[in-house]
C-alpha cells in the first residue's frame, strides 16, 4: 500500500527536488517523481510505501534544518535588526548559526531536538493532508520552531553587543598604554591558578606598586577583581615587554586574553622557569 504526497516550494524547488530524488532512489520506486507548477510554486508528487511516511517526514525535517534554517535566520536579522549595518548583521547571523549548531558535544542533541519537533509537526500534518507547501507550513505550522530561531538571534545580538563593548574598551586601554612612557622595561607576570598574581621587574625584584597597595586596602578580599587589578597595574607601569608565567588553567584565560589584546606584541610567554614551575604542577 502506498501514499501519494505533493510537496511545493516557492524558492527551494531545485534543492527540494534533489532531496526527493534521493528518497526515490533509496526506496527503488518504479513510479518517478512528478513535478508541476501552480502559479509561482513548483510541486513534486511522490508515491511512498504507507509505513514510510514517518521516514519521509524525517527527510523533510532534515531539509528544513539544512536548507531553510539559515534563510530564516537571515530574514529575522534583516527584519528585526535592520538598524545594524550589513557587516554587523552578517556577524549576528554567523553567531546565531553557531548558537543553533554549537561545536561542543551538545550540538547533536540540540539539533536533534529541533528536528524531532519539526518532524512530529510534519507527521501530524501529513496524517490529514496530502499536499504541503513548504514556506506556508513553516510560517503557520512551525511557529514554535521559528520562535526558537528568534531567540537564537536575540542571544546572538546580545553576544555581539558585549563583544563590541569589550573591543571598544580594549581600544581605550591600548590608547592609554601607547601614550604613556614605560616606567619599567620588562615585567614578569606570574599568574596563580586562583587568579592571584605577582609582578617582578627585569632584576627579579617584586614590584610593590603604590596604586596596587592602595587599591587592595580599600577592598575586602572577596570583592577584589584580580583581572581588573592586574590590567590596571600593567597599564600604570606600561612596560615595554610583558613576560607571562602561567599554567594552562582555564580560570586565567580571560585575564591572559585581555593582556594580549591590550599589549599585543609586547607580550611574551615564558617557556619554563623557576617562577612558573610550581604552576605547571599545581592542580587546576
Amino acid at each position: 500500500m502506498t501514499c501519494t504526497f505533493s510537496v511545493g516550494s516557492l524558492k527551494q524547488s531545485d534543492t527540494l527536488k534533489n532531496v526527493l530524488n534521493s528518497c526515490f532512489t533509496e526506496y527503488n520506486m518504479s513510479s518517478p517523481i512528478k513535478d508541476n507548477n501552480k502559479g509561482n510554486y513548483t510541486f513534486y508528487t511522490i508515491n511512498l510505501p504507507y509505513d514510510e511516511t514517518e521516514h519521509f517526514a524525517s527527510m523533510l525535517a532534515e531539509f528544513i534544518l539544512n536548507y531553510c534554517e539559515e534563510i530564516l535566520i537571515s530574514q529575522i536579522v534583516k527584519q528585526q535588526y535592520y538598524y545594524f549595518s550589513p557587516e554587523e548583521r552578517e556577524k549576528i547571523h554567523s553567531k546565531a548559526m553557531e548558537i543553533l549548531n554549537p561545536s561542543s558535544g551538545t550540538h547533536e542533541s540540540y539539533r536533534d531536538r529541533r528536528k524531532r519537533r519539526v518532524q512530529e509537526k510534519i507527521v501530524n500534518y501529513l496524517a490529514f493532508n496530502k499536499e504541503l507547501i513548504l514556506e506556508g507550513f513553516i510560517n503557520f505550522r512551525l511557529k514554535d520552531y521559528c520562535y526558537e530561531l528568534e531567540l537564537a538571534v536575540e542571544e546572538a545580538v546580545d553576544d555581539y553587543l558585549i563583544e563590541k563593548e569589550y573591543d571598544e574598551f580594549i581600544r581605550l586601554l591600548k590608547y592609554f598604554v601607547d601614550i604613556q612612557e614605560p616606567k619599567i622595561k620588562k615585567v614578569h607576570v606570574v599568574l596563580e591558578n586562583t587568579g592571584y598574581f605577582r609582578l617582578y621587574d627585569e632584576e627579579n625584584k617584586l614590584i610593590n606598586n603604590d596604586y596596587l597597595e592602595g587599591f587592595i586596602v580599600e577592598l575586602m578580599d572577596d570583592e577584589i577583581n584580580y583581572e581588573d587589578l592586574l590590567i590596571s597595574a600593567l597599564i600604570t607601569i606600561a612596560p615595554e615587554i610583558v613576560i607571562l608565567h602561567q599554567s594552562k588553567n582555564a580560570s586565567t584565560k580571560s585575564t591572559v586574553k585581555t593582556i594580549r589584546s591590550v599589549f599585543g606584541e609586547r607580550v611574551k610567554d615564558c617557556e619554563g622557569c623557576e617562577k612558573c614551575s610550581h604552576l605547571t604542577h599545581s592542580k587546576n
